[in-house]
């Protein structure tokens, strides 16, 4: 076996790195951008796995982390082709678009010194394929709710709300979900954030 290349300086590696790269594209069907992020890629899973072999990779992350022919925009359209054939997107289906996400909240964390109302900024989408009136409503994991916040939103379309919920401290992490309802159609809990209270760090 071969000993490990070892070079002087980093400029010296990155520089004989470029040149790999730009001859592996030369030749082959990958571009030198695709190469490079596929390299920094498997370098930053390399250096988790020596730290902790625990680390489980998920969705898209573990697509990306498999094969170097997910990347780039033919790859990109043929995974989303193969999510479109799986789940219905269609224009007269009910559906939170190809990325599945319901809604998210603005900030993710909040720390705050005292008891009070916490206000949040939402993106929500209406996951009907026709118009809807979207009822938003924050809960805590104590039972507390906020105040309904209602607004109309175009078939599969989008808004921005702003929601309130009062919580009562000390508290660490607190985790507060966004509850939807569309048309009268409960789709649950679509979003959460964390709230701190009374502690110096969130």
């Amino acid at each position: 076996m071969s000993r490990p290349r070892r070079y002087a300086t980093p400029t010296a590696f990155r520089a004989a790195l470029t040149d790999r790269i730009k001859a592996v594209a030369a030749s082959g069907r990958w571009t030198i951008g695709q190469l490079q992020r596929q390299v920094a890629y498997d370098r930053l899973l390399e250096r988790l796995y020596l730290v902790d072999d625990g680390w489980v990779v998920k969705g898209a992350t573990a697509l990306l982390a498999r094969d170097l022919g997910v990347r780039g925009s033919l790859d990109t359209e043929r995974v989303e082709t193969e999510h479109r054939r799986m789940m219905p997107l269609g224009a007269q289906d009910t559906h939170f678009n190809i990325d599945s996400v319901e809604g998210t909240f603005r900030p993710y964390r909040v720390r705050r010194d005292t008891d009070g109302v916490v206000t949040f900024r939402a993106d929500v989408r209406n996951p009907l394929p026709n118009d809807a009136t979207l009822r938003l409503r924050m809960a805590g994991p104590s039972g507390e709710r906020g105040p309904i916040t209602q607004v109309d939103v175009e078939a599969h379309g989008e808004a921005c709300v702003e929601v309130t919920l009062e919580l009562h401290g000390p508290c660490r992490r607190l985790p507060v979900a966004l509850e939807l309802t569309a048309n009268g159609r409960p789709f649950g809990q679509i979003a959460e954030a964390l709230v701190t209270i009374g502690h110096e760090h969130w």
